[in-house]
């Protein structure tokens, strides 16, 4: 018998309205209905958690196809303004030295690229599927201590 298929039973046992009394019922049955639905709601939040990390991956995926696509343009159309400004610079200074500088300029840009594309990419979290985990530890944890608590009230 799976633990949805003791639904009906145990909301009439809670209520006290028939069903057998849960104060009644021998501990070892208890626990084994405990680790079932426990199993069941840890499958069913590891599924949940699953889905939202896809979803997740697939937003992700779209975002990065558009940055390489555009990174991709974006790097040629860099590579001849940095000839331009070689030439530019090179009226000025001597041609290496206007080449060096125009490097460290593309260094220092493409350091603050990445700081900030490393930063963005931190903020993605599945949080909702986090929080239920944590949400349904707790849960575990309270029951195990109720039904403790009140078998030694009993005894």
């Amino acid at each position: 018998m799976t633990p949805y298929g003791r639904e009906e039973r145990d909301r009439a046992a809670w209520r006290g309205d028939g069903g057998d009394d849960l104060q009644d019922r021998p501990l070892g049955e208890l626990l084994r209905e405990l680790a079932a639905d426990a199993r069941v709601l840890v499958r069913d939040e590891v599924r949940v958690a699953r889905a939202e990390l896809r979803e997740e991956a697939r937003k992700g995926a779209k975002g990065a196809g558009a940055m390489g696509a555009g990174g991709v343009l974006l790097h040629g159309a860099l590579l001849f303004l940095g000839a331009t400004l070689v030439l530019v610079g090179a009226t000025f200074l001597p041609a290496w030295l206007s080449a060096l500088v125009v490097t460290a300029i593309y260094a220092a840009a493409g350091w603050a690229a990445i700081r900030w594309g490393r930063g963005e990419l931190g903020k993605t979290r599945p949080t909702r599927a986090v929080e239920h985990v944590k949400e349904d530890a707790r849960w575990a944890k309270e029951t195990m201590r109720d039904v403790r608590s009140s078998r030694s009230a009993n005894a």
